[in-house]
């Protein structure tokens, strides 16, 4: 007979005020749940972290150094925040490195927060003025440095069997 041995594995809490976006250079830019609508902070990812060129016989893979991530921060349009990233925009679309921290929270040995170099303002969501979306919704690009073992030299790749 089969016994289900569940090890009773902490899952840890999804922390919704945990999330929040860090402009070192622009502190004022720097965002926390106070200033989120509820989509909040959204991460994705553009293209593969490895290429593989095809060649007769199979294929050669290629890791990236880097890939490209799109931030998406749904902000509340009634705070002066939302004037600062307008007046940003208008500006300077240049900010610099960001961090992204996750909504879980520190410390709890889960995923650790992105830090995302040379972003930028790439433009704004739609906006809603029917008075029945609070958001505007701010997107910024950067890359994120993938691969590490790369900078090391093609010895040090760990080469699986």
């Amino acid at each position: 007979m089969a016994v289900n041995q569940n090890p009773g594995i902490n899952l840890g809490v999804i922390n919704r005020l945990a999330g929040s976006v860090s402009v070192p250079s622009f502190p004022a830019l720097s965002v926390t749940a106070a200033f989120l609508a509820k989509q909040a902070i959204r991460l994705a990812p553009e293209g593969d972290a490895t290429k593989f060129l095809e060649v007769l016989t199979g294929v050669i893979p290629s890791p990236e150094p880097y890939q490209m991530l799109t931030v998406r921060i749904a902000l509340v349009k009634t705070l002066p925040l939302c004037a600062l990233y307008q007046a940003q925009f208008q500006q300077n679309t240049l900010i610099g490195n960001i961090t992204i921290r996750p909504d879980i929270s520190r410390g709890s040995g889960g995923l650790q927060p992105f830090d995302i170099q040379n972003a930028a303002i790439m433009g704004y969501g739609e906006m809603d003025f029917s008075g029945e979306d609070p958001a505007f919704v701010v997107n910024l690009r950067g890359s994120w440095q993938v691969n590490a073992a790369l900078w090391s030299g093609v010895a040090n790749i760990a080469i699986p069997a």
